[in-house]
């Protein structure tokens, strides 16, 4: 009777350590679940800072443009002005008809005024190549962005599959959990019987 007692004490702890694991299991999947809500916080932070990159390069696109609106009005000014020179060298022209004297004066003053119209084309040539090298930057800018947008769901790929396998293997804890649990009372109800019958027996 003794070795029939020593024997369900013995299943009983082996349950015990059992149960003991389980608890160990259970609490090393917590330990990851909370893990992986850090992660994923760290990543909606991450989300955050771009959105927030993304407005300032926004801000900085709408910049550009008014500051390219300035340029056109300021451009627009010039053709306003060079159409008024125009018209004054017409006029010019007239009075050369009347005044030979001056021819040589106002010959001078006119290659003064083409000498402004080169140094005026080449200002609109350096003005062409910045808003040039402003587009290629754009066009880099809007590059970097869909790499980032290629990142971000590459790393939601990979998190939906580890939070699948996590909660798969939780279910699995379940399961095992249950059928221990269910083993555990019919060890209980067995060794139930077995002291009514020894109780019986005295």
């Amino acid at each position: 009777m003794e070795q029939i007692l020593q024997q369900i004490l013995n299943k009983l702890q082996a349950v015990e350590n059992s149960q003991l694991d389980m608890r160990k299991d259970i609490h090393d999947i917590k330990i990851d679940q909370a893990e992986m809500k850090i992660e994923l916080s760290e990543m909606k932070a991450d989300q955050a800072e771009m959105k927030i990159e993304l407005a300032e390069m926004k801000a900085d696109q709408v910049e550009m443009k008014i500051e390219l609106a300035g340029m056109k009005a300021d451009q627009t000014e010039m053709k306003i002005e060079l159409a008024g020179m125009k018209a004054d060298q017409a006029e010019m022209k007239i009075e050369l008809a009347g005044m030979k004297a001056d021819q040589a004066e106002m010959k001078i003053e006119l290659a003064g005024m083409k000498a402004d119209q080169a140094e005026m084309r080449e200002e609109q040539g350096e003005m062409r190549k910045e808003i040039g090298g402003l587009i290629g930057e754009q066009t880099e800018m809007r590059k970097e962005i869909g790499g980032l947008i290629g990142e971000q769901t590459e790393m939601r790929k990979e998190v939906a599959f580890y939070y699948g396998s996590l909660m798969k293997k939780l279910e699995e804890v379940k399961t095992d959990l249950s059928s221990e649990i269910k083993h555990v009372s019919s060890v209980q109800k067995q060794h139930q019987h077995v002291l009514e019958i020894i109780n019986e027996k005295q």
